[in-house]
């Protein structure tokens, strides 16, 4: 990846050449130079330029950095490094070159021998060498009349400069025109799709993969994460079930040694998670920055890393459990046909049920993620459509009506994610699994078979057709 897209990423950048102040770009995989010159004929470096480009970058949402000289400052004229993530998507990329090619100071600058900005020529006429009044006058080459907008960063072109919190203005021979500000198009919301769930072990890795086999379900090998957690994962035909654990001790994942066991996270996915966090922000819903990390999974033809970014919402966003974001960077080895043949006969997750004394607060953080629209009302609480799937939230009462003992008692706690629903090919193939794993109080009724969460580390299970 690094080699195929850091050449489409240096190839962009190479179109900047045709700018005065530009001598050359450069660069290996993703990591990038520009070096600034003077001009084309003498090709010296363009003293105290690097700066000013570093700042304008800046204002328009691009990070430059100026390579520090021998005696720790930036010094004048040395190149401009870019270094995106490994993983920044191909349409970044290319918008990086767009707002680089916009930065106005090294578009034009003043040739020798020509008067300052603003002075009169030998005719009198006032001339305008301003390399930002210049750029309004003539575009350099490969870069249009009017740029396509650029959200959220201010998007520049040669003849207008666009702004999301300002109204759109050109700058002509030092006239200033503005024009009313249109209404920005309403922001489209996220479509919440499931990726998987997550039961919490703790530190019971061993008892909980013993558990869920004994349940029906085919589990992946153990893996371990870069964060310092492992896993085993049923998979099923577009997300899966996670069962999470770390050592007793881990000081790095708090959020899983001091959180009870049982149902603890559910988890969205996405296709582009430094989209879903600009979009999360827009909302007004807390989020950290995308955080990527890796895996070793174990195939016949050899170990991979299987790579994941997720976006987090902060703690205690959530009292009930754990929400985030996962993007899936390489998705064919963690969807394998191997592991999604379940003695169960499960094929999805379908839905997702969290117990509320307020079933209303839960509900409005969903309407501020995923629009008003998202989430309906449903007997005992509301419901949010996540892809082919559904998160109920139900108050302690409509839990119990749904599930009776088969349901947890929530520890005193107020909000809790409570149990899960998976559909089966086959309710004979669930039941047969569950008298042959002699589970403790699995019951089988007209329509679906249930495992109290006393029987699967906390958590209640459902099978439906």
């Amino acid at each position: 990846r690094a080699q195929v897209e850091g050449d489409r990423f240096r190839a962009g950048l190479e179109t900047l050449a045709s700018l005065p102040a530009v001598g050359e770009a450069r660069g290996i995989g993703m990591p990038a130079a520009i070096k600034l010159i003077e001009d084309k004929g003498s090709r010296k470096p363009a003293l105290g330029l690097g700066a000013k480009v570093v700042a304008e970058a800046g204002k328009r949402g691009l990070i430059m950095r100026q390579r520090g000289g021998a005696d720790g400052p930036p010094a004048s004229g040395d190149p401009l490094c870019l270094a995106p993530p490994l993983m920044t998507p191909a349409a970044t990329l290319d918008r990086i070159v767009r707002i680089a090619g916009g930065i106005p100071s090294w578009r034009r600058q003043p040739e020798a021998g020509k008067p300052a900005a603003g002075r009169p020529d030998s005719q009198g006429k006032e001339t305008v060498n301003d390399p930002l009044l210049k750029a309004a006058e003539t575009p350099p080459n490969g870069l249009s009349q009017r740029a396509e907008p650029v959200s959220p960063l201010c998007d520049v072109s040669p003849q207008t400069w666009r702004c999301p919190w300002a109204p759109p203005f050109f700058v002509r021979a030092r006239r200033v025109h503005t024009y009313t500000l249109r209404r920005r198009p309403r922001m489209t919301h996220l479509v919440p799709t499931l990726d998987h769930v997550v039961i919490n072990v703790r530190d019971r890795i061993d008892e909980g993969a013993e558990t869920y086999r004994r349940l029906g379900f085919t589990l992946t090998p153990r893996g371990y994460h870069t964060l310092g957690s492992m896993n085993h994962l049923a998979m099923f035909g577009t997300d899966y079930l996670e069962l999470i654990a770390a050592p007793a001790g881990n000081t790095r994942r708090p959020e899983i040694l001091e959180a009870p066991e049982g149902l603890n996270g559910l988890v969205f996915g996405t296709e582009d998670s430094a989209a879903t966090h600009f979009a999360m922000e827009s909302a007004g819903v807390p989020v950290f920055p995308p955080e990527e990390f890796s895996r070793p999974v174990s195939l016949p033809e050899g170990n991979r890393d299987a790579v994941f970014r997720t976006v987090r919402l902060l703690p205690g966003m959530v009292p009930a459990g754990r929400l985030y974001f996962c993007q899936h960077l390489t998705r064919h080895l963690v969807w394998r046909d191997e592991w999604r043949h379940h003695a169960n006969g499960a094929t999805a997750v379908t839905r997702a049920f969290i117990a509320a004394r307020d079933p209303s607060d839960l509900a409005s953080l969903f309407s501020r993620m995923f629009g008003p629209g998202a989430v309906r009302p449903i007997h005992g609480g509301r419901t949010l459509t996540v892809g082919a799937a559904r998160f109920d939230i139900v108050t302690p009462e409509a839990l119990h009506d749904l599930f009776g003992d088969a349901a947890p008692d929530g520890g005193g706690r107020e909000t809790f994610m409570a149990a899960l629903e998976f559909r089966t090919r086959s309710l004979d193939a669930a039941w047969r699994t569950m008298e042959r794993g002699t589970v403790p109080g699995a019951r089988r009724e007209q329509d679906r078979v249930i495992v109290p969460a006393a029987a699967a580390f906390g958590a209640t299970l459902s099978f439906c057709l």
